[in-house]
């Protein structure tokens, strides 16, 4: 609650680097706070940034804990992760979910989709090493910031960005 107060002082420069295609990972209470709104647990109404469409409603009686297995759809690719939330988020108009549900919940445990993805920017719920759990994520991450930093260069030879856990 206490960060969502000072946002709004941070938004203009926030928004402007995701129109700018930069890439942005937002974990959590950072992917509620992108979107419209969260309604807490007392029903009282935290505005979010609204730079993104989605919306988060807190639940009654459960949190949604354990692990997590999603696929994204376009590329295939499955990714791992530990979940801890009480939010039910709800995309909107011009995201698409970082995955399909697997295993666990997900953003609400009812339209099987769990993240979002808009522009360059990556939410999950996914707590923990999302980046050395998904190296295809931190690949991804890491192309998109190249390219913006040295849009020039070829990155095309990605076998030099082989990302290797380092526990």
């Amino acid at each position: 609650f206490v960060v969502s107060k000072d946002l709004p002082n941070k938004k203009t420069g926030i928004k402007q680097f995701i129109d700018d295609q930069k890439p942005l990972l937002a974990i959590c209470g950072g992917y509620q706070l992108l979107g419209q709104y969260y309604i807490g647990a007392n029903g009282e109404k935290i505005p979010g940034l609204n730079i993104l469409p989605h919306y988060t409603l807190s639940q009654d009686h459960n949190r949604f804990i354990g692990n997590i297995t999603i696929k994204n759809e376009q590329t295939g690719d499955e990714y791992h992760g530990f979940e801890n939330h009480n939010g039910m988020t709800f995309l909107g108009d011009g995201e698409r979910p970082l995955g399909k549900v697997v295993s666990g919940h997900g953003n609400n445990g009812q339209d099987k989709t769990e993240g979002a993805i808009y522009k360059e920017v990556y939410c999950s719920y996914f707590h923990g090493p999302i980046l050395t759990r998904n190296g295809e994520i931190a690949k991804h991450l890491l192309l998109a910031a190249l390219h913006k930093k040295y849009p020039n260069e070829d990155f095309s030879n990605q076998e030099q960005l082989i990302i290797k856990p380092t526990f």
